[in-house]
């Protein structure tokens, strides 16, 4: 089984990095972190790594100094379900979206998106549409609109309303020079390229929760146990990392070869990723509580309240990793370019 610095290694050459970049990063650490069959802490510090050390060759290209990368497969780990830790004057956070915020049919055939988590636009959406303050309220008022109708009535009214549209092709042609970067649950091409799923759902179907729940039944059938997931989103955060990593590749070439970027990902070929990593018995492994990791907390004054999060798992000797503002309720700024 490879170790995460092999890993990291097999990720950065199929990225096209320079070879000598590895020298400067530095893994502490193994599995197991999470009870999990899976390498998940493995997965975790390489793709953290990778993204770091993606972040040290921008520097250095643009700086011409170097600098090392440090990341710890524990930290790492956490990182990865750092949502669990998150809390908001020693309390849960509140809910960040609005009921009627989201996707929604039009009659075309296609999706616009209303954004409603401002108090105006959202009763400014209920006018327009003259319905009840509900997703299938609002669904029933759409379906009488054609797309690109509503969006630009919608724009007359002062409201935010977008059109599912557009490919990185198009994006090329209209900006020479632009890293695209798509993510999709089950791939860009074949048979379920359509369908819609987060990470929980791929991890149901690809088989990775079958095999945790067939390992904690004991070898027997999963369904003696009931399926097992990971003990975090690692298909959501890895892709995170994964699709940061992409860029700043793509960045990179963009400066020695020019042209335009996309960068293809999705969830469930980055669970086919962890699951080659290999499998370690550790599903007995303790499961690390909010007392057991106060050590890679840190906290944050914000609007809100004091905010408890989990640290960045990846170190960098010249740019560490930082907040450099707190999350503000939404409004707070003004809509421009802060100043550089």
């Amino acid at each position: 089984m490879a170790t995460p610095q092999e890993t990291l290694a097999d990720l950065w050459s199929l990225a096209g990095g320079p070879v000598e970049a590895l020298e400067r990063t530095t893994i502490l650490g193994h599995d197991p972190v999470l009870p999990s069959i899976f390498r998940v802490g493995t997965a975790a510090a390489a793709v953290a790594a990778a993204t770091g050390l993606a972040v040290s060759e921008l520097w250095l290209a643009r700086t011409g100094r170097a600098q090392t990368v440090t990341v710890d497969v524990r930290t790492a780990s956490i990182a990865f379900r750092s949502e669990r830790y998150l809390r908001v004057n020693d309390g849960p956070p509140p809910k960040s979206w609005d009921d009627l915020a989201g996707y929604y049919r039009i009659d075309d055939g296609g999706w616009i998106q209303l954004h409603t988590n401002f108090p105006h636009h959202r009763q400014g959406f209920l006018n327009l549409l003259g319905c009840e303050p509900t997703r299938a309220a609002v669904q029933d008022a759409l379906n009488g609109w054609e797309g690109a109708t509503f969006e630009q009535e919608a724009a007359e009214h002062g409201l935010c309303s977008g059109l599912l549209r557009s490919s990185a092709q198009d994006l090329a042609r209209m900006r020479p020079g632009i890293v695209c970067v798509s993510l999709s649950a089950f791939g860009h091409r074949g048979s379920w390229s359509e369908r819609r799923g987060f990470d929980s759902i791929v991890q149901t179907v690809s088989g990775i929760a079958h095999a945790g729940g067939k390992a904690h039944a004991g070898g027997k059938a999963a369904d003696d146990g009931g399926p097992k997931p990971l003990p975090c989103q690692a298909l959501d955060h890895a892709s995170g990392f994964l699709a940061a990593f992409g860029a700043m590749i793509a960045l990179r070439r963009r400066t020695l070869e020019g042209g335009s970027w996309h960068v293809q990902l999705s969830l469930a070929q980055t669970g086919r990723w962890i699951e080659s990593l290999g499998r370690i018995q550790a599903l007995n492994h303790p499961n690390p509580g909010p007392e057991d990791i106060v050590d890679l907390l840190q906290i944050l004054d914000s609007p809100f309240g004091k905010i408890t999060y989990v640290d960045s798992a990846v170190g960098l000797s010249e740019t560490p990793p930082h907040w450099c503002c707190p999350p503000v309720p939404l409004g707070t700024h003004p809509p421009e370019w802060p100043a550089r």
